[in-house]
Formats: C-alpha cells, structure tokens, sequence
C-alpha cells in the first residue's frame, strides 16, 4: 500500500525539481546518481517510509538456460499445441522448354531457288582401245611370212602346211609341221611333228630352248633328245566334249605333252607330276611352273580328269579382256 502511495509521489516530486536538473545536467554522471538517491530518501522521510536498497542478485547463466529449456512433459505438450512448421518447399528447377513447333502453314515461305545455269562440259576424246585378237583369227599375211623366218632363225626344223587349214569351225592359218628344236645345242625331235599355228611353234621352241631343256639338263646330267606332244591339232570341243566350246587344238594353237626322253635313256612320264613321292617329281613340277610364263593355259595332272596324264599348253584369251593366266 505505501508503494502504490509512493509512486505517484514520487512522479509529482520529479516534475516540481524538473527545474533544478538543468543544473546538474553538466555535472558528472556518479554526482547524478548520488543527488537522485538522496532526493529518494529525503521523499521516504517525508511520508516517513522506510527505504532500503535492493541488492543485486547474481544470475546463473546455467540456471537461466535451464529455465529456458521446458521439461520434456511440458515440451510435448507444447509441441501438441502449436501447429506443426511447414517444410521449406523446394525451389523449382528451371527448365528450359523450346518453342513448341510451327506449323507447317505458319512457316514462312522459303525463297525461292534459282535454276542452276547448264554448263558446258569438254570430255576428252575417247581412248580406242585395240582389241587383242587370239592368233587363231588372224588371216595370213606379212606378219606370218616374218613368223615363218624367226622360226627358222632359232634352228627349228619344221615343214609348211596348206595355205590354211579349215575343217568347219576349226581352222589354222600360217601352219606348220614342228619336227624338232635345237636346244643347247641338242636337236630336240617331235616325233608326231604336231600341226601348229606358226607364231604358237615359235613360242613352244622358245620355252624348250629357255627353260625346259636347261631344267632337264640341270636335274639328270642328260640332254633332252625329245618329247611325246601328240597331233597338235584337233578339231573337238574342251576337254573331248563336243558340246562345250572349241579348243585350242581346234586351232592349231596348243599340244599335249605326255612324256620327256633324255639322252641316257631315261624317259620322264608326266602322269607322275600329281605323286609327290614320285623320284621326277621335282623335275616335272619345275617344267610346269616354267611353262606359266610362256604360255596363258597350264593345264596337267591334278586340274582334271582330262589332264590326268599330261601337259596341256595353250595360247587361248581368257576373260573379256584376254589379259589373265590359267596355271594349275
């Protein structure tokens, strides 16, 4: 009850010294506080109340935490009634749409494209390219008569046939009757005197003077003294089939050789070149590989059962351009 009487005392006390704190409003702040306390005591005497100074109290800072810090019971009741703190909403993504397309009535119209200019073009001339005919189609002329002098130039012994001999699809121009070669200085007889088309004679005088009579030489101590080719010509189909195409014999334009005879006696049997432990096996494969590079047709034991017993050389075209070998 005082204090309710003292405070309003107190207020109506601090307006009539209002006044009196310009006074003091230099002075220090200690001096302040000193000339209020005294002026609250002198107030406590008047109304004669007892005034006594309240003494600080130390505060806990662990304490006040602790107060700070509700019971577990009492925290969820709070927790119960305040409502509950909605979660932070995720930031949206920005995603990065395109335009959606035109439609093809709203697209602008595209420009218009300007024919191209025709432009003239300067091709090369042409290549004529010879054509590459077999020696069985060539007709007899100049050519042949120098064929007939080369042959003669190497030491071969041959007679002239007919003029040409033609026997329905077959025929052979400029032919002739190979009867021997000279070969290392050796004379090697074709006892059949095969009918030849000159310029192919000359070719297989040429294989046996290079390589086939070295080769002989060279593997048996022995010269070549002569070979078993056959007729030479043939007017038949390949490989003795009447329907197939013509042969090269039918041209006078390949033999078949069967056999070798050397000089000591020894007589080298081509059936023997598909046995590889045949004793002239060896000689017989390097006679054949020999022969690939004279003539475009190699053909003997193993190709076929047509050539199971012998060599078949020929000067045929193969393919359209006539420009590759055979050589089995």
């Amino acid at each position: 009850m005082e204090r309710r009487i003292f405070l309003p005392m107190t207020v109506i006390l601090a307006l009539a010294i209002t006044p009196a704190l310009g006074t003091v409003s230099n002075a220090q702040p200690s001096a302040l506080l000193k000339m209020l306390r005294e002026m609250d005591r002198n107030v406590c005497r008047s109304v004669k109340a007892t005034c006594k100074a309240r003494p600080r109290k130390h505060v806990n800072k662990q304490h006040l935490a602790r107060a700070a810090t509700p019971p577990p019971m009492i925290a969820s009741k709070v927790a119960r009634l305040e409502p509950p703190t909605p979660a932070p909403t995720p930031k949206k993504m920005e995603i990065a749409v395109s335009p959606p397309a035109m439609k093809p009535e709203s697209l602008p119209p595209l420009p218009r494209i300007k024919p191209l200019r025709p432009v003239a073009i300067i091709l090369p001339p042409p290549v004529v390219i010879p054509k590459i005919v077999p020696p069985t189609e060539v007709a007899p002329n100049v050519a042949d008569d120098n064929c007939l002098q080369q042959l003669h130039a190497q030491g071969a012994e041959f007679t002239i046939a007919a003029d040409t001999v033609d026997d329905g699809l077959c025929h052979v121009y400029n032919p002739v009757h190979l009867t021997s070669v000279i070969a290392q200085k050796h004379a090697v007889k074709l006892p059949e005197a095969p009918l030849l088309n000159c310029k192919y004679a000359l070719q297989l005088s040429k294989w046996l003077r290079e390589s086939a009579a070295p080769i002989l030489a060279a593997q048996t101590s022995s010269s070549l003294e002569k070979i078993s080719t056959g007729p030479g010509f043939q007017c038949r189909g390949r490989n003795g089939d009447a329907s197939a195409k013509i042969s090269e014999h039918g041209y006078g334009n390949a033999v078949d050789i069967s056999s070798f005879q050397l000089a000591n006696g020894k007589v080298i049997i081509v059936q023997d070149a598909i046995n590889p432990d045949a004793a002239d096996f060896p000689i017989l494969h390097g006679l054949r590989s020999s022969a690939c590079g004279y003539f475009t047709t190699v053909l003997g034991p193993g190709s076929n059962e047509a050539h199971k017993t012998h060599f078949h050389f020929d000067m045929g075209m193969h393919g359209k351009s006539g420009n590759y070998r055979i050589c089995e």
